[in-house]
C-alpha cells in the first residue's frame, strides 16, 4: 500500500527531500504557510511530480489525514497541531532522520553554537582530499545549506559524509552519528526569531538535550570529539556511551591541543598514538584566532577517525580559507 505522508514546510531540506519520495511513489502532499507564488519554481517543480499542496494559514489542519509527516526543523515539535496529530497516531519524523536511516556510509556530524559551520566544512574539505587519493568521495550536507537527499543516490558504502547540524535537526534525533564534533554549547534558540521558521527550545536544558542527541544513541565503537576548554561540553564527557577525544588550549590523552610559542607561532599537537606528534604551526594556517585553532584541532580528531593521513590532514589545513560569509 502506497503510504501516505506529508512534508511541513519547503525549505531547502524538505524540497529535496519531497523530491526524494515522490519519486519512490509516495503519496506526498507539502503543506506550507505559503502561497503559490511566494513558493515560485519549487512549486512548479513538485507539482509535474505529482505532488499535492495544502497552503496558506491553515496548512497544519487536519494532519491526521496522514500516517507520516516529515517536520521541517523550524517548526516546534511543541506545535499544537504536531501534538495532537501525534497523539492520533500520526508518525512524526524528519528528512534528517530518515537521512540517517538510509545512509550507506559513516557519518561525521557537527554540531554547537559557534564554530560548526567552519568545522566542518574543514573536516569535508580534509576528508575530501582523503577520499580522492583512494578513489572514493566525501560530501558535505546539512545546516550548512545542502540537502542531504540532493546526494543520498551517489552514495557508496566507501565514501564518507560530513553534516552540519543545527539543534533544531538533532532535537529528535532516535540514533546517532559515528563521529560527533560538538565545538560548544552556550545560550541560543531559547526564544523564537524568525517567523518563518519560528522553532525554539524552552529552555537551556532543552537547548543541550538537543545538541547531545548528535551522541546520545552511538554504539560503543562510535566516537565523540569534545572542547575540554568549554564549561558544558566538560560537563557532558560522563554522557558519552562510546570513544571520547577531548581538544582544548592544553594537552589532552587522547585528543588535541594547541600551545603558542615564544616567537608567537602556534603549535597543534595531537595525541592519538599515545604520544604527542605536531599537526601544523600556525605560520602554515591562513585562518585566523585562537578559535579556529580550536576548530581546526576538533577536525584534525575526526579526520584521523575518519581514516585520514597526516598528509591530507596537514594540507587540507592549510589550504583552507574560511567559509565566504565569515
Amino acid at each position: 500500500m502506497v503510504q501516505k505522508v506529508a512534508v511541513l514546510g519547503l525549505g531547502i531540506e524538505n524540497l529535496a527531500l519531497a523530491k526524494y519520495l515522490a519519486a519512490r511513489g509516495k503519496r506526498i502532499t507539502v503543506c506550507d504557510n505559503r502561497n503559490q507564488a511566494a513558493l515560485g519554481d519549487r512549486y512548479e517543480m513538485l507539482q509535474k511530480l505529482g505532488v499535492a499542496f495544502h497552503l496558506g494559514p491553515d496548512y497544519l489542519n487536519n494532519l491526521d489525514e496522514f500516517e507520516q509527516l516529515y517536520r521541517s526543523p523550524g517548526l516546534p515539535l511543541f506545535q499544537p497541531e504536531l501534538v495532537q496529530a501525534a497523539a492520533n497516531g500520526v508518525k512524526i519524523t524528519s528528512a534528517m532522520r530518515l537521512f540517517l536511516e538510509l545512509c550507506p556510509c559513516p557519518i561525521i556530524g557537527v554540531t554547537g553554537s559557534k564554530g560548526k559551520g567552519t568545522t566542518s566544512t574543514l573536516i569535508y574539505q580534509i576528508l575530501k582530499l582523503h577520499q580522492e587519493r583512494l578513489g572514493r568521495r566525501a560530501y558535505l550536507g546539512g545546516n550548512i545549506g545542502i540537502a542531504p537527499f540532493e546526494f543520498i543516490e551517489k552514495l557508496q558504502p566507501e565514501d564518507c559524509v560530513v553534516l552540519e547540524l543545527s539543534s533544531f535537526q538533532l532535537e529528535d534525533f532516535d540514533r546517532s552519528v559515528n563521529i560527533g564534533v560538538i565545538t560548544n554549547i552556550t545560550e541560543d534558540h531559547l526564544a523564537p526569531a524568525d517567523p518563518l521558521n519560528p522553532n525554539y527550545h524552552k529552555s537551556r536544558t532543552e537547548y543541550i538535550q538537543a545538541k547531545t542527541n548528535l551522541f546520545r544513541h552511538q554504539k560503543p565503537d562510535d566516537l565523540t570529539i569534545l572542547n575540554i576548554d568549554d564549561p558544558t561540553s566538560r560537563q557532558l564527557i560522563p554522557e558519552v556511551p562510546g570513544r571520547l577525544n577531548t581538544y582544548g588550549s592544553a594537552p589532552q590523552a587522547p585528543g588535541a591541543w594547541f600551545s603558542k610559542q615564544p616567537n608567537g607561532i602556534y603549535s597543534i599537537w595531537w595525541n592519538v598514538t599515545g604520544k604527542p606528534e605536531l599537526i601544523i604551526e600556525s605560520d602554515s594556517i591562513q585562518i585566523r584566532g585562537e578559535h579556529n585553532l580550536l576548530n581546526i584541532t576538533a577536525a584534525a580528531l575526526a579526520c584521523h577517525a575518519a581514516g585520514a593521513g597526516l598528509e591530507s590532514i596537514r594540507e587540507g589545513i592549510s589550504d583552507y580559507t574560511g567559509l565566504e560569509h565569515r
